[in-house]
């Protein structure tokens, strides 16, 4: 009998480890300045610092840049360019040079709110592997003013989804990557300059298990 037990802990084993969830605490600190060149031609430019480990260190350091395309006020399409560093545990540190192409689509808007998409492809070059990635994400927005005027409070809700298109030999699988839901508000505290902050988990399949990621985001929103 107990030579049973034993045989059968042994074959749960390998499950429990897939199974395993590490949760971490972090901040993310977003810097956003978007611009018109023209009526049509917009840009845009964002740093992103990013603290985990239960906030006690810099994890990650991001920049994103890009240019795009006004048809109207619904449609507005990027080509962009990202740097970003990651801190991993132990000496050194990654870092990943990313292009992407983005479509923002204002879907639907009444007296209920407005109803945003925001389609991104991305192709990823890692310092650790030469294999290109391929991701897809989609993210849906949410937002509903919660006061009277132009100048109050306006509660948003985000929702994303990001697929790897392929596997590569840095380490992603192909299939579903991240989920990401936030749940905060706006608040201008200027004609151009605005306050964003919230929560959001980001969950993200790893290799064993899942990384579950609870972050306090701010975002400063500058449009000069």
């Amino acid at each position: 009998m107990r030579v049973e037990i034993a045989a059968t802990l042994l074959l749960l084993a390998p499950t429990a480890a897939v199974a395993q969830t590490r949760e971490d605490a972090q901040l993310w600190m977003n810097f956003s300045v978007q611009g018109e060149l023209t009526d049509e031609l917009v840009w845009l430019a964002e740093f992103q610092p990013r603290f985990g480990d239960n906030l006690s260190r810099n994890t990650v350091l991001l920049g994103r840049i890009a240019a795009g395309w006004k048809f109207n006020d619904h449609l507005t399409i990027y080509q962009g360019l990202v740097r970003q560093n990651l801190y991993d545990n132990g000496p050194g540190r990654r870092s990943e040079n990313r292009s992407f192409q983005q479509v923002n689509w204002k879907a639907a808007a009444g007296r209920w709110g407005s109803l945003q998409s925001r389609t991104r492809f991305e192709q990823r070059w890692f310092s650790n592997g030469s294999d290109v990635g391929l991701r897809l994400r989609e993210q849906l927005r949410y937002e509903k003013p919660l006061g009277s005027g132009d100048d109050g409070l306006v509660g948003v809700a985000t929702a994303e989804a990001m697929f790897n298109l392929r596997a590569t030999d840095y380490g992603a699988r192909r299939g579903f990557e991240t989920a990401r839901l936030f749940a905060g508000g706006r608040l201008p505290i200027s004609d151009r300059h605005s306050i964003e902050a919230g929560y959001q988990m980001q969950v993200a399949v790893a290799n064993p298990g899942t990384d579950v990621a609870h972050v306090l985001l701010v975002t400063m929103i500058i449009r000069p």
